[in-house]
């Protein structure tokens, strides 16, 4: 099966709004079901999800390669048989200047927690 261009996504992230913004570049996005971080998902879930695609008329389910790896489960499995659902995957990128990295996110903090003499950041 192939993806249609029109999709449902579903996600369970602490992010939602970057993986909706990611498949929309691609994909026209008719509905988005944002559970919240390490949702589990139920049965319930799924016929909700599917009862949605039926009646916007979308073949396709888009979701995050760690909702997969949830729904994918025994209890779940057989429920998504019956629908088309796709994966983004998650890719890994190494930076090249890691220390470096690592130094302005220390500096950030510590400006955080201890702001630079003279700053304020209290309500005005």
């Amino acid at each position: 099966n192939e993806i249609g261009q029109k999709v449902l996504l579903v996600s369970a992230i602490a992010k939602n709004a970057q993986f909706e913004r990611t498949a929309s570049r691609k994909y026209d996005v008719v509905k988005h079901f944002r559970f919240p971080d390490h949702h589990v998902y139920t049965v319930e879930d799924l016929q909700r999800i599917h009862l949605a695609a039926d009646a916007a008329g979308v073949t396709s389910i888009l979701t995050t390669e760690k909702d997969m790896v949830k729904l994918i489960g025994p209890a779940l499995e057989s429920h998504l048989a019956s629908k088309n659902w796709f994966y983004i995957p998650v890719r890994a990128v190494f930076l090249e200047n890691g220390m470096q990295f690592d130094e302005l996110i220390c500096r950030a903090i510590e400006n955080e927690v201890h702001p630079r003499e003279g700053e304020n950041f209290e309500s005005q």
